[in-house]
């Protein structure tokens, strides 16, 4: 991963040291974040958790108001819910305890969307899409097993093709232009 592409997590992570009870992730890539969110507090010894509000919202709350010492807290979609006073009282009476836990409760949205009430209390991270050199090296080492002889230019310009993608998008695409390259077993349809 490139300086560029990690910057991200290393701000999060010094907004999880200094002390930040919540952090909005901007990102599109909930699986690569969560990914990365788990491997890096993983490593600093940090307790991470990842919630769905497909969970009972009052579920979540109640587990982030359980948890005793230092985590982080990962929620996603929770901006579909802002619109729920008891929702956004809810994290606001959570405030005091995140902070005296060490605890940090990262919300994951696809765009930026911290309702007033919460504007003085959350910093925003953006999640930069991943870099031409990320995703031809992502096609290096997914598609090893397709016998096609590919230079590093060649990946480089894949990559540089797919810039602008998420890394999942990219995928895909891949996907569907290899498909035609590799043994396909019967289709039914």
């Amino acid at each position: 991963m490139e300086k560029k592409e990690k910057r991200w997590i290393q701000d999060l992570v010094n907004c999880y040291k200094a002390g930040y009870p919540i952090v909005e992730i901007v990102s599109f890539e909930e699986t690569r974040v969560e990914t990365e969110l788990s491997r890096t507090f993983e490593e600093l010894g940090v307790p991470f958790y990842a919630y769905s509000p497909a969970r009972k919202l009052a579920g979540i709350f109640g587990q982030i108001r359980k948890s005793d010492g230092p985590a982080l807290f990962l929620v996603k979609d929770l901006h579909l819910y802002f619109g729920r006073i008891a929702v956004l009282r809810t994290i606001r009476d959570l405030l005091p305890r995140l902070h005296q836990k060490q605890q940090c409760l990262a919300l994951l949205c696809p765009f930026e969307s911290v309702p007033v009430e919460l504007s003085r209390e959350v910093i925003v991270v953006d999640v930069p899409l991943p870099s031409a050199l990320a995703i031809g090296g992502s096609v290096s080492s997914t598609y090893s097993d397709v016998t096609i002889p590919i230079s590093e230019r060649q990946l480089e310009e894949v990559g540089e093709a797919l810039k602008g993608l998420t890394m999942e998008q990219a995928a895909r695409v891949l996907r569907k232009v290899l498909s035609p390259l590799s043994p396909v077993e019967s289709l039914e349809l």
